[in-house]
């Protein structure tokens, strides 16, 4: 019986991929006994499990099994990011796992809720990209990610990228675009349903990076 949940199994992966943290499969006592047992067997170390969620998937070639091992891969240490990168691109490549963002209570319709999905899986392959110190194809991908939400998210990572390298004024310039976009506002409390640049977190990079900048001058 324990091997049928052992591989080329999406399904239980994706149930104990949601034991790390994503998620809330619910699970048969057995499910939760074998969830238990792979921890156990893994240490408690978090990358063991991941990699286990990963190795339960088998050859399986679903959109279930893509997005788990996405997750899984970027959800993991630096040293495995060209493993979440080649993942992410291969999710990305076909069909998506609609059932990752169809009940997305943050947004009432269902092109918002995908276009959201899509926005945080962007973001996981750019930062994948940053760990593999692949740096100007993780600003590429995160410039990809404004098409679909508008937020003030990718404009920071690009300007924290941008000053960490000491490409001061073009990080500067970033978050100059994300101050004139029409989607930029100063909400008045923190808004539950988040399509628009929050100008009080643009506002504080931008001072950050200005004193960065003036700090090297010297």
């Amino acid at each position: 019986m324990k091997e049928k949940y052992l591989y080329n199994n999406p399904e239980f992966a994706y149930k104990l991929f949601s034991t790390v943290g994503l998620g809330n499969n619910k699970m048969s006592d057995y499910e939760q006994k074998l969830c238990k047992e792979i921890w156990e067997e893994c240490n408690m170390v978090r990358s063991k499990v991941l990699i286990k969620c990963v190795q339960i998937c088998g050859t399986a070639d679903t959109p279930l099994a893509r997005y788990v091992r996405a997750k899984a891969w970027s959800w993991n240490l630096v040293c495995y990011s060209n493993n979440a990168i080649n993942a992410i691109i291969d999710y990305l490549s076909h069909e998506l796992y609609e059932d990752a963002f169809k009940e997305n209570l943050l947004f009432d319709n269902y092109q918002m809720r995908k276009n959201h999905h899509l926005f945080n899986t962007y973001l996981d392959l750019g930062n994948a990209y940053e760990k593999a110190k692949k740096f100007d194809k993780a600003l590429e991908i995160y410039n990809e990610s404004k098409k679909f939400m508008n937020s003030h998210i990718p404009y920071v990572k690009i300007a924290n990228r941008l000053r960490i390298l000491k490409r001061y004024d073009e990080a500067l310039e970033e978050l100059n675009k994300a101050k004139n976009s029409k989607f930029a506002k100063y909400p008045k409390t923190k808004e539950f349903n988040i399509n628009y640049i929050d100008l009080n977190v643009i506002d504080r990079y931008y001072e950050e990076i200005l004193k960065f900048k003036n700090k090297h001058k010297k």
